[in-house]
Formats: structure tokens, sequence, C-alpha cells
């Protein structure tokens, strides 16, 4: 396995603060909003916190004043305060819970996509208009139109504690966690602040999902939020538990649009951007 054959769990979020404000600047004080939408957002992993199995919240069609509050946002360039404001202006309640900044924090990054999925569509309606968009196979560009339910969200079929069991390459296995809210604001921070490469950032992203170490003939590893014992596996081991939490990762799968061009039949995927949703 090689470097390529992953992808960051954090990546779906990735677009720039300033593409978002650009959108948001260009698009929500002009736009005509559709009648809102259903508020209620089926939550994908089902996640069980403090004893209560998270399964929907109830999200909000987003306002002048918070247009305001994300652009002040936007204009930090940091995307993480971004995603964090657009959150907290969009949720209202997860399980009859207040968002508080805390709770929000601690949903898993699938959760919150699929909040910011569901914020989209109740403040812009349910499909995404591209002016133009370049078929790979024939290079003809054509108007396309994303219904958001093309979007694919892989969903639990049942209560989760969100851990699993990922096998190592020469034996044994470690148990990790999905990444929540939090572990994405800290490596993001972290990157920015500390001029991480991504080796560093995934030796940060591992210390803070992988729970324990399990070698054949040795006692568990715990790791307790240390880099030591990640760093000690070895580079297709890394590879594979990040493969693997992405794989296994609950919530939308923005970068698996089905796309089908009409000219030449080629059929590929669309990723779709959090710029692309903050657009009407």
């Amino acid at each position: 396995m090689t470097s390529n054959d992953y992808r960051n769990p954090l990546d779906d979020l990735s677009t720039s603060a300033a593409d978002i404000a650009d959108a948001l600047a260009s698009t929500v004080a002009h736009v005509d909003m559709p009648a809102p939408a259903d508020d209620v957002v089926t939550l994908p992993s089902r996640s069980i916190l403090d004893g209560r199995e998270l399964r929907a919240a109830r999200v909000r069609e987003l306002t002048g004043e918070h247009e305001e509050e994300l652009a002040r946002a936007a204009a930090t360039g940091h995307s993480e305060r971004l995603v964090d404001a657009l959150l907290k202006c969009g949720v209202v309640e997860v399980e009859g819970l207040e968002a508080t900044p805390l709770l929000l924090d601690r949903l898993t990054i699938g959760d919150r996509d699929a909040l910011i999925l569901g914020i989209r569509r109740v403040t812009f309606g349910d499909s995404i208009r591209y002016d133009r968009y370049r078929c790979p196979g024939c290079r003809e560009d054509f108007a396309l139109t994303v219904g958001l339910e093309e979007i694919p969200v892989k969903t639990a079929t049942g209560p989760s504690d969100d851990t699993y069991t990922i096998a190592l390459r020469k034996g044994g296995h470690v148990k990790a966690r999905a990444l929540i809210g939090a572990d994405q604001k800290t490596v993001l921070s972290s990157t920015r602040s500390d001029r991480l490469n991504i080796a560093e950032q995934n030796t940060l992203l591992l210390s803070r999902s992988v729970i324990s170490i399990h070698r054949p003939g040795h006692s568990d590893l715990a790791v307790r939020g240390e880099t030591g014992p990640v760093r000690s596996l070895s580079m297709p081991d890394r590879q594979r538990i990040l493969a693997e939490l992405d794989k296994l990762r609950y919530g939308p799968r923005y970068d698996q649009v089905p796309v089908h061009c009409t000219a030449c039949g080629h059929d590929g995927t669309l990723a779709v951007t959090v710029e692309a949703l903050f657009r009407e």
C-alpha cells in the first residue's frame, strides 16, 4: 500500500475559508430563498454519547445574521473556525439536547458532515447547480444539477460506540475510535500553527483515534493520546489504519457523487465541496 491509497479523513471539509466566504457573499444576500425544507437530520453514526443514542438533530435556515457571523469566521482564514460557526449557526439541538459547542465537538466527523448537509438543504434547497462541468471522458462541458439525495451516505444499522478493531499487517490489531469534531479542530489548528507535514498530521490523527495497540506475545499498549506509540507502528500499518478509519466512517461521501455524461456515456464521480454546497 502506498501513501496514495488512503485519503485523509478530514479532507471532506478542506475547502478554503476564502472560497466559502466568496460563495456566501455572492449568493446568500440576494437569492430567492426556497421554502424551508424538513429541519430534522438523521445522524448516520447513531453514536452512544453519555448513555444516549444520538439518532437525530434539528437544524435551521441560515439568516442574514448568520451570514455576518460566518463572514467574520471566514475572514480569519481558519477553516475549522468557519466549520464551527456554520454548525453553531445552523444546528438547534441534537437528540433534544441544546447544540452547545462542547456537544458539537463530541460528534463524529460523519455526523457533523450530515448536519452541514442538512443546513444546506434547509437554507438553499435540495439541488446543486454547476453551470459548467467538464466530462473527463470526452472533455465536453455541460451544465449539471446534483440532487443532495445523490450524495451517498453510509449509515449505521444500529447504535454504535464508534470503536473499531483494525488488523495489523504482521499480526495483532489496534482498537481505534471514530474521529470527532475536537480531533478535526486540533489537527487543523496544529497544522497551521506548528506547520505539520502530512506524516506529522497522520501521527496526530492516529494518537487521537487509536486507543490501544495489541501485538502477539506482548501486553496491550495504551496510547492515551501520546504520539510515541503510533510512531512505533510501521508505515504500512499507519496507512492501513487511516484507510480503514475512512472506509468505516459513517456519514456523507462528498467525493463519491455519481455523474453520467449523456454525450459519451462516461460514468465518473464528482467531489462536492463545501463551497459548492453553500451557493444557490
